[in-house]
Order: structure tokens, then C-alpha cells, then sequence
């Protein structure tokens, strides 16, 4: 038998230890705990609840000018694309005031097309013959120009250049006649001159005769009497020659008047018919339009509802809603209600995760999506309560390949930051110390 002695403390002191090394293993855990607490953060979100509606209002088809329903191609919740069909109207008073102005634009435009060649057919010189120049050419046919409008034209024409070259001609007789008579004149002035040269030559030699003696005084002053008279009636010739040229001058300004007047008036024609076809081209615009309007058509892609008018024949007023179009390939907006203990944490462009109630988030997810729109005011619910509105738009219309059709209720997860885990523990405390040591 050993003789060493029985250590009666040595239980204790394990014990000891074990507490020891529990307490140390507590402290440290409660240490790693506090510090994974305060390092990990955790997303602080707003919830809201709210609505899918379309990015774009929905559609409502009316028609501006109004008429009879001929013929409606949709159903009532039939989707249509963009363009499709939807219904026909009356469009006969359209067509007709459509027609006749297409009419007075053929017309307009072929009295364009007749003025601008009567431009061209007439030439005016300024210094020399012949001043006026009427030449009517042979006309082409334009090929949009109807036949009976271009025999109208055609026939205008030729009967206008007709009349300005009679007119330009009875100008052109005077110019004649004055020629003429400048030219009788004239031979008149050159046997005046000439027989005053004669009498000239004649008197120098009476003169020395009448010196001599061998003729009378008598004959001299016959000559001298005669040499007078003839000088008057060469000054009055002459004084007549330029009366002669100055009818002349102004008989050519009127022939060529005739014809200046005639491209003025043209012009003016020519200008002021231009400023008609502009006028009838917007009001065919008009009228075209209100014939394509007739036939309605599908803005977007989208749902069919609220058909207003069904009777074929019936009367639509003028901007008398007939249908509806709710969109549907489009960015969605969920309209969410946020309550106002939450609103001064939201601000547009914050990340958002939209939960849809039909579609399980477990199963199919969520849609990403920013905050577009946060509303000034609060608002009111039909039962009273205050809210505020936010929009949040979509980065997808669909989720897991399934179409989101408006009017969905959902589930709007608004991140506003994010808090640690220790932050979110001491969150209670902080609240129990504001409301400590206070009498409610």
C-alpha cells in the first residue's frame, strides 16, 4: 500500500477549473456575438401595400368629330396589338368635302400651271424692236392634271395669249402709223431743206445781177419773200418731226405697257393662287385626317374593356368615350400606400422589391424596382385613413416568363439603408430609455 496521502481538495479544484473555463467560453461567445452584431448589417426596408397599374394611363378611344358606328371588329376583353383594328365610322361626308377639295386643288393648280407659261410665252425688249414678243408654245399635260381640267386650261391659255397679242398689236399699229408719218416728215424736211438751199443759191445770184442792172429789185424780193416762207414751213416741219418722235415714244411705252401690265397681273395671280393651294392643301390635310380617324385603331398593346357603343348604326357624339385600351407590354407601376411614420425616410430612386400576392414569392420571387414618384401631400383612404402615395416602376413586366396584368395586388419592400444587428437589439433600449422616468 502506498503511503501518499489522500488529496481531499482535488474535486473542488476541478470543479473550479471546469467553472472557470465555462465562464471564459460564455464571455468569449457573448464577445464574438457582440462583435458579429455590431460588424453585420441587416437591410432596413418600409413596407407597403399597393397596386400594378400600367406605366401609361389607359388608352380611351374616342373620336373627335363623332358619326354613325359602321362596324366594330373587337369584344369586350379581347387583347389587341398596337394598330389592330377596332372599329369603322360613317365616312362618306368626309370623303365628299375631301373630294371637293381635292377638285379645287386640280383646279388651283392647273391655273398655276397656265399662268406660269403665260409668264414664259411673253418677252418685253427695253431699247429695241420688236418690244413685245407673244409666243404661245405648245403645251405638255401634266400627268396628275384630269383631262377635262387641262382642256379647260389648255383652251384659257391660248385664248389669253390670243388677246394680249390683239391688244399688243393695235399698240404696235400706232407705233406704225407715227413711223410712217416721222418718215413723211422727214422727206419733207429734206425737200424743204433742199429747196431752201436752191432759193439760197438762187437770191446770192440775183443780187449780182440786180447790181448790174440787168434785172429788176423786184425779182429779188420775190425770191427773199419766198426764201422766208420756205424757212418757216422747214421750222415747223421740224418743230413737228419732234411731236412725231415724241407720240412715237409714247406710242411704243403703251405697246409695251400692254404687255408689262399683262406679266404684273400674272404675277399677282400667279402669287395669290399660290397662297389659295396652300390654304386647300392644310384643309385637304384636315379632311384626310378626319377620313383616317374614322377608322380607329389601337394606340398600344393592350386589353379591350368599357366598350361604350355596340349598335352598328348607331350615333357617336363628338369625343364620346367608346372603349377602353389597358395596356399591357409596358413598364409597370405599382402604386403602394406608405404610412406617414414612414414617409421621411423614402425618396425617388431608392431600390424597391415588389412581391406579387398571386404569384408566390417562396416559388417564383420578387421584381426589382426604383421609386419614381413620392406624393407632397398626404392623402386619404375611402374609411379615413392618411397615407402617402409612391410609385414604383418595374425593371420587368413579367416574372418567371408569366404576364403581369394591372390591377395586381402587391407587396412593396422600399430599401431606406441598412442597420447592423447590434443596432436593431439596442433599438428597444434606446426607445425605453426616451420613455423612462416619464408619467404617461
Amino acid at each position: 500500500m502506498s503511503n501518499r496521502p489522500i488529496d481531499y481538495a482535488h474535486p473542488q479544484k476541478l470543479a473550479a477549473q471546469h467553472a472557470r473555463r465555462a465562464i471564459w467560453l460564455i464571455a468569449l461567445f457573448l464577445i464574438a456575438v457582440v462583435v458579429w452584431a455590431a460588424i453585420s448589417s441587416l437591410d432596413e426596408v418600409v413596407v407597403g401595400e399597393g397596386k400594378v397599374v400600367p406605366s401609361s394611363a389607359v388608352q380611351r378611344i374616342e373620336n373627335i368629330d363623332g358619326g354613325l358606328l359602321n362596324e366594330i371588329y373587337v369584344q369586350e376583353g379581347q387583347r389587341v396589338e398596337k394598330g389592330d383594328s377596332l372599329l369603322q365610322m360613317e365616312q362618306t361626308r368626309f370623303y365628299a368635302q375631301l373630294n371637293e377639295g381635292q377638285h379645287e386643288l386640280d383646279a388651283l393648280n392647273a391655273q398655276i400651271f397656265r399662268l406660269t407659261n403665260e409668264l414664259d410665252s411673253v418677252q418685253v425688249s427695253s431699247d429695241k424692236m420688236p418690244w413685245v414678243v407673244v409666243n404661245a408654245t405648245s403645251l405638255e399635260k401634266p400627268a396628275d392634271m384630269p383631262e377635262d381640267i387641262w382642256l379647260r386650261t389648255e383652251q384659257a391659255y391660248y385664248a389669253r395669249m390670243s388677246l394680249l397679242r390683239s391688244s399688243a398689236n393695235q399698240t404696235f399699229e400706232t407705233i406704225t402709223q407715227q413711223t410712217q408719218a416721222i418718215a413723211e416728215q422727214q422727206a419733207n424736211i429734206s425737200a424743204l431743206r433742199q429747196r431752201l438751199q436752191l432759193l439760197n443759191k438762187e437770191i446770192s445770184m440775183t443780187e449780182n445781177v440786180v447790181e448790174s442792172g440787168a434785172v429788176a429789185e423786184m425779182e429779188l424780193i420775190k425770191l427773199q419773200r419766198e426764201q422766208v416762207s420756205v424757212s418757216g414751213e422747214l421750222n415747223r416741219a421740224r418743230a413737228n418731226m419732234l411731236q412725231l418722235e415724241a407720240a412715237k415714244q409714247q406710242a411704243v411705252e403703251e405697246h409695251k405697257n400692254v404687255a408689262f401690265d399683262f406679266l404684273a397681273t400674272t404675277r399677282g395671280e400667279i402669287n395669290q393662287k399660290r397662297v389659295d393651294r396652300a390654304k386647300v392643301i392644310e384643309n385637304i390635310k384636315g379632311l384626310q385626317d378626319k377620313v383616317d380617324k374614322t377608322h380607329l385603331r389601337s394606340p398600344v398593346t393592350g386589353t379591350v374593356k368599357n366598350i361604350v357603343k355596340r349598335s352598328i348604326g348607331g350615333v357617336i357624339e363628338p369625343g364620346q368615350p367608346i372603349m377602353e385600351i389597358v395596356p399591357l407590354d409596358d413598364q409597370l407601376i405599382v402604386e403602394t400606400r406608405i404610412l406617414p411614420k414612414d414617409i421621411a425616410f423614402i425618396a425617388v430612386g431608392m431600390p424597391a422589391k415588389v412581391k406579387l400576392t398571386a404569384f408566390d414569392f417562396v416559388v417564383y420571387g420578387g421584381l426589382e424596382g426604383d421609386v419614381v414618384y413620392v406624393s407632397a401631400d398626404v392623402q386619404q383612404t375611402e374609411d379615413g385613413e392618411p397615407y402617402y402615395e409612391a410609385h414604383i416602376k418595374t425593371h420587368d413586366s413579367t416574372i418567371a416568363q408569366q404576364s403581369i396584368i394591372p390591377g395586381m395586388q402587391a407587396s412593396v419592400d422600399i430599401l431606406i439603408g441598412k442597420k447592423t444587428v447590434l443596432q436593431y437589439w439596442l433599438k428597444p433600449l434606446l426607445r425605453a430609455k426616451q420613455t423612462a422616468m416619464r408619467e404617461p
